[in-house]
């Protein structure tokens, strides 16, 4: 089962637009640091709308940051954002852990 989807999220302070429409069947997401905007395809499985959205994430962290795109990211960006996907499903007092406030 898909969990909710939401509009906007909070990356370092400043505002992000989500949106889960995102057209090129090329890639499966995109972020935007102008105008601050994630999109998602529509159509993806559970695991990997969650897998994309934090890829994503991690992007938007980075130009957040001020640095630079590299084409290395990719290969970091892939690997960080599926790994933390699996062992967050995995593990969810780890997950609970991490989100308590």
């Amino acid at each position: 089962m898909k969990p909710s989807r939401f509009s906007a999220l909070n990356i370092l302070g400043r505002k992000w637009a989500v949106v889960w429409d995102y057209k090129d069947a090329r890639y499966y997401g995109q972020s935007d640091m102008n105008p601050g905007r994630i999109s998602i395809r529509p159509d993806l499985d559970s695991f990997m709308e969650r897998d994309t959205l934090l890829h994503e994430v991690l992007h938007s962290i980075l130009r957040q940051q001020g640095r630079p795109y590299r084409p290395v990211e990719e290969e970091y960006v892939n690997a960080l954002a599926t790994g933390l996907t699996a062992v967050l499903d995995s593990n969810p007092k780890l997950r609970k852990y991490l989100c308590a406030n």
